[in-house]
C-alpha cells in the first residue's frame, strides 16, 4: 500500500512539473505534492536547472490561486458569504 502512495505522489509530482513547464491547468493533488518541493529538490531530484525550477514553483503559486479561487464560488458558499457579510454590516 506505501509502495502505490508512493508512486501516485511520484506521478503527481512528475506530471505536475511537465504541465507546469508547458503552463497547463494543475490539479489539487499535484499542486499539494509540489507545494512541499523546494527549488533544490526540484533541481537535484527532478533534474530541473534553476530557472526551470523558478518557472514551476511560480506556476504552483498561480495554480494554487486559481484554485482557491475557484472554489471559493459555489453557490452555497457564496449565500453563506453574503450572509456573513450582511450580518456584520447590520451590526455595524
Amino acid at each position: 500500500m506505501k509502495k502505490s502512495i508512493l508512486k501516485e505522489a511520484k506521478a503527481d509530482i512528475e506530471s505536475g512539473i511537465a504541465k507546469s513547464l508547458t503552463n497547463s491547468n494543475l490539479t489539487l493533488q499535484e499542486v499539494e505534492s509540489l507545494e512541499l518541493l523546494g527549488t533544490s529538490s526540484l533541481i537535484v531530484d527532478h533534474g530541473l536547472d534553476s530557472v526551470m525550477a523558478e518557472i514551476v514553483k511560480n506556476h504552483v503559486k498561480q495554480e494554487r490561486s486559481r484554485l482557491v479561487y475557484q472554489n471559493q464560488m459555489t453557490r452555497d458558499q457564496l449565500k453563506e458569504s453574503i450572509r456573513k457579510k450582511l450580518k456584520t454590516t447590520l451590526k455595524d
